[in-house]
């Protein structure tokens, strides 16, 4: 998996509205524009992220940051989005998120004000959120312009404050240090990652996508080129080979044909899906050519398939479509028999509240009741098509393990439990030809 520099509006033909998006996974680079590249400042380093693979590291006592030129769009409808993981919490103070300073009293900036959110535009309107934060846990923090601020896509805080807002174009963004509302120079103490400016207000529904979507993968719509690309808010383009997007048969633009005992599609760096009973939700489309076993998604540690691994979706020899976790041993929910040549949509999730349950065609078709699961709790590979070297991984006696033949399409990822509506949203789209 790389961060991706494709081109990001193949199949649309809608006018881009993000500004600037810098990932922080490695650089400081803006995807969008590189006008906007930025700087950082005292040598901070780089570690692991959650829904992306990798974020910046800032140090509060190193004051280290990152500087970015000014960016004119806080006069006029914005969303700002950000996931940050902190280190420590004051109770009793303000320290920083980024913000953007045309001078003292001239500012845009997001912090944390005695461990909540808060969020100051133009020095006339306010928000404060209305969650305790906590240390070493991830969140995604979205403020938008009518004065609306989200905490892991939920709205927490909304401002009622009126009045003309000061515009701070001229000033520098700056990421992990701004001024507090006393003028004091404060710096953030964590991880920040996947810093979106957008040119518009984003509504509610997309805001949650982009803090629960890891990856969505159609396969592209330009034949065979791109066909690796993330279309999901984390650009975790794949890596395919002997793997091919074909328009025969498709749902919709492309699907993606394995034909070949050799044929894979990979993700790599899933950080959050290597965690100890993430909840997650793993939804696909399947055209399979044969139903006498195959592996449709195998997790790994290891991008040979080995280490820690169990192949999450499967066939079994009967041609049943399986979904499983590992909980000292395979735990399976076996559903019915695929027919072949036929487009099937396939629904996989967890939670500890709800256990594992399968939904075929969007309807459940089974659930077995476990509250947790186990990892080695390092970055997971999802392989689809194929096990590669991991043929001997736990498997219950349930998934046959081979490479599936057949086609697939619509790939999505998310770090949580989708409910029944939103799995037949994404069941029924497109309508027409899928059942």
């Amino acid at each position: 998996m790389v961060l991706s520099t494709i081109p990001r509006t193949l199949c649309s033909t809608a006018a881009p509205t993000n500004i600037v998006y810098w990932s922080l996974s490695g650089d400081t680079f803006s995807m969008f524009n590189s006008l906007y590249n930025a700087q950082t400042v005292n040598n901070p380093v780089y570690s692991s992220g959650y829904s992306f693979p990798i974020a910046l590291l800032l140090s509060k006592a190193a004051q280290q940051y990152v500087i970015a030129p000014s960016i004119d769009v806080f006069s006029s409808d914005f969303t700002v989005e950000v996931w940050i993981n902190l280190q420590t919490v004051n109770t009793a103070g303000y320290m920083s998120i980024m913000g953007q300073c045309l001078n003292p009293m001239n500012c845009m900036y997001i912090g944390i004000l005695n461990s909540s959110v808060f969020m100051s535009w133009g020095g006339v309107k306010s928000v404060t959120g209305n969650t305790s934060l906590s240390t070493n846990q991830w969140y995604h923090i979205a403020y938008g312009s009518q004065q609306l601020l989200y905490l892991n896509g939920r709205l927490d805080g909304q401002g009622t404050t009126t009045g003309t807002t000061l515009s701070t174009s001229g000033g520098n963004i700056t990421i992990g240090t701004t001024q507090d509302q006393n003028q004091n120079q404060t710096y953030f103490n964590g991880k920040i990652g996947q810093v979106l400016i957008s040119r518009r207000l984003k509504t509610p529904e997309e805001i949650l996508e982009d803090a629960t979507l890891v990856a969505h993968y159609s396969f592209g719509c330009n034949g065979d080129l791109y066909y690796q690309q993330d279309s999901g808010p984390n650009y975790m383009d794949g890596a395919g080979s002997d793997a091919l997007a074909t328009t025969a048969n498709s749902i919709q633009n492309n699907s993606l044909l394995f034909n070949l005992s050799t044929a894979y599609f990979q993700i790599s760096n899933l950080v959050a899906f290597g965690q100890t009973n993430q909840p997650f939700s793993i939804l696909l489309w399947l055209y399979p050519f044969a139903v006498t076993g195959g592996t449709i998604i195998h997790a790994s540690s290891y991008s040979a398939g080995t280490g820690f691994c169990v192949p999450y979706m499967g066939l079994s020899s009967t041609g049943n479509i399986v979904v499983q976790l590992w909980n000292r041993n395979a735990v399976s929910v076996i559903g019915p028999i695929l027919p072949s040549n036929t487009w099937t949509h396939i629904a996989q999730t967890f939670s500890p509240s709800n256990g594992l349950r399968l939904y075929v065609n969007a309807t459940l078709t089974g659930h077995n009741s476990i509250s947790s699961y186990t990892t080695n709790n390092s970055p997971f590979f999802f392989t689809l098509g194929n096990s590669r070297a991991g043929t001997t991984c736990g498997t219950g006696g349930v998934v046959q393990i081979r490479p599936y033949t057949g086609q697939m399409d619509e790939v999505y990822l998310y770090t949580e439990v989708l409910t029944s509506d939103k799995i037949k949203d994404l069941a029924g789209i497109p309508q027409g030809e899928k059942r």
